[in-house]
């Protein structure tokens, strides 16, 4: 079942696309699974009860950045 905060959207399917896409690339499947998981906090942003847009955003912004560099924005050497 899927929630109501993804209903509507092809979430899954977007997802599905979306990694099949990076990974044919030659992108790493660890760090397409991170941008996927960014596209779902992008999708969701502001329709999740109780989690706020800004919230959604911040965790897609991490998800990418980890996408992009392979580490966490706090694992990033400063």
């Amino acid at each position: 079942m899927t929630p109501e905060h993804y209903k509507g959207k092809h979430t899954i399917d977007k997802q599905e696309i979306v990694m099949k896409g990076l990974i044919q690339h030659g992108i790493d499947p660890c760090r397409a699974f991170s941008a996927v998981t960014a596209l779902k906090y992008f999708d969701r942003a502001g329709d999740k009860p109780h989690e706020s847009t800004l919230k959604d955003l911040a965790k897609a912004c991490n998800y990418l950045s980890r996408a992009i560099t392979g580490k966490w924005p706090w694992e990033e050497e400063k």
